[in-house]
């Protein structure tokens, strides 16, 4: 990656269901227990690979982009972020993976799935 990381602080468990919406407008972030100085793309990956489905809410994803980068007045580093969506991909499969219980395994095939996809589109979009 070409200069350095955007840092900022990281929430970790950064999505949808810690943001808090009052009159169509985010007032708070709640749950900081996570939070750690990083790349603040790392943040952005990991509200996108969970509350968001990349391949199909395409317009969804494209207002919250917008949003994002008129907010924090930064242009999409697209690098840094397919960077970190493959990193949230690799994660899900290691979690699924790491499961001792064949029940728990099976249960979250989905999650591992979309870990996969959004693993080899990013794969795809870097190289």
């Amino acid at each position: 990656l070409e200069g350095h990381a955007d840092m900022a602080l990281l929430h970790r468990d950064y999505g949808f269901r810690n943001i808090m919406v009052d009159n169509k407008k985010i007032n708070g972030v709640i749950d900081f227990e996570y939070a750690v100085p990083g790349d603040m793309y790392f943040d952005l990956a990991k509200l996108i690979f969970n509350d968001l489905n990349f391949e199909r809410d395409i317009k969804l994803r494209e207002v919250f982009l917008c949003g994002w980068s008129r907010m924090t007045e930064k242009e999409i580093n697209w690098e840094h972020l397919w960077l970190y969506l493959a990193y949230q991909g690799l994660g899900a499969i290691q979690w699924v993976e790491k499961q001792k219980d064949p029940r728990i395994r099976e249960q979250n095939q989905q999650y591992k799935q979309k870990g996969e996809a959004i693993f080899l589109r990013a794969c795809k979009e870097m190289f």
